[in-house]
């Protein structure tokens, strides 16, 4: 019996833990910005927009493999769902998840689904090429 992760109990506790499924073995790497040449998307001769595009190089790919860690789980969500759940703004959500359309690894279910403002938004799957079943 695996100990309780919460306060490492063999036995019963009380403690409820959700147990996640596996993430499928991810056998392509996430390149860094692989839609602008391997440079951060930046307005051109600006130092600020740069600067701003530097600041978040190091969340690039992190933020895309959980982006498609909440669709494997949720099978599909919309940017708004994704911004409630990861907790992130807008700009970054629907600019990340953008860029994993462009890769071919998220793509248009066909559905819609209302956003928290009562609108309908598109909701986003992982692509059959990237392990979904359709």
């Amino acid at each position: 019996m695996k100990p309780c992760p919460v306060c490492g109990a063999r036995g019963e506790c009380g403690h409820v833990v959700l147990e996640l499924p596996p993430e499928p073995p991810d056998k392509r790497q996430l390149p860094l910005y692989p839609n602008y040449d391997g440079t951060p998307p930046h307005v051109k001769d600006s130092d600020t927009s740069m600067a701003a595009a530097e600041s978040i190089r190091g969340i690039v790919g992190p933020m895309h493999a959980e982006i498609l860690r909440q669709l494997r789980l949720e099978g599909e969500l919309n940017d708004d769902d994704l911004e409630e759940i990861l907790e992130q703004r807008h700009q970054t959500i629907s600019a990340r998840r953008r860029e994993l359309v462009l890769m071919g690894r998220v793509v248009d279910s066909g559905r819609r689904r209302a956003t928290r403002s009562g609108r309908m938004a598109t909701l986003w799957k992982i692509s059959t090429e990237e392990g979904n079943d359709g």
